[in-house]
């Protein structure tokens, strides 16, 4: 009697461990898929930073576009201007030409961080290779292979990627941000001597 008792002790203990053990899995699963779907909402917000970069730069290039027809319209309608308001002039193309110039480096893509993400089947340089050298299908295998810890390890990498190209961006965006500036600030002292010391 005494065994059958313990032989139920023992099979319920098993069945309590076993139990303990599926809860203490799925938590596990759900703590995984939860950190997966959170470095999803890293690579959104990485996109809309890209998105935020791509604005302010056309909006730079606008402005440049528009100093820059400015400059060149006073110029045509005082065609000799002093030595100063020249001076101002070419000052003031010269930093808009630069800003341009910038802008339009930032817009060149950056497919490839150089981080390492020549395998991830998330970026375009690692899919590149499917389109090429291997095929769809291949492709297919490969992210079939993937389980949910490899997917986020190349979320993590295309997150530190993205982040490095949009620090890029931010410099890039800096430096014209002050070039436009400086020329804004050369186009007004520009026109303030054209208009109001014409004959210095």
């Amino acid at each position: 009697m005494r065994n059958t008792k313990y032989e139920e002790f023992q099979s319920e203990l098993i069945e309590i461990e076993e139990k303990i053990k599926k809860i203490e899995d799925q938590n596990n699963k759900d703590k995984w898929y939860l950190i997966y779907e959170h470095t999803l909402s890293i690579i959104d917000k990485q996109y809309r930073s890209y998105t935020w970069n791509d604005s302010k730069v056309q909006s730079l290039i606008t402005i440049d576009a528009a100093l820059f027809a400015g400059t060149l319209v006073i110029r045509q309608i005082f065609g000799n201007m002093n030595v100063i308001a020249t001076t101002f002039l070419i000052c003031t193309m010269a930093a808009q030409i630069v800003s341009l110039i910038v802008s339009l480096i930032h817009i060149i893509p950056k497919i490839n961080s150089k981080i390492g993400n020549e395998l991830n089947l998330r970026t375009i340089v690692g899919i590149s290779p499917y389109t090429k050298t291997q095929t769809k299908d291949d492709y297919l295998t490969k992210m079939c292979e993937a389980d949910i810890h490899e997917m986020i390890k190349q979320n993590c990498y295309q997150i530190v990627g993205m982040c490095k190209n949009n620090l890029r961006s931010e410099t890039f965006i800096r430096a014209a941000v002050i070039l436009t500036i400086i020329g804004i600030v050369f186009f007004s002292l520009m026109i303030l001597f054209v208009f109001f010391n014409p004959i210095i």
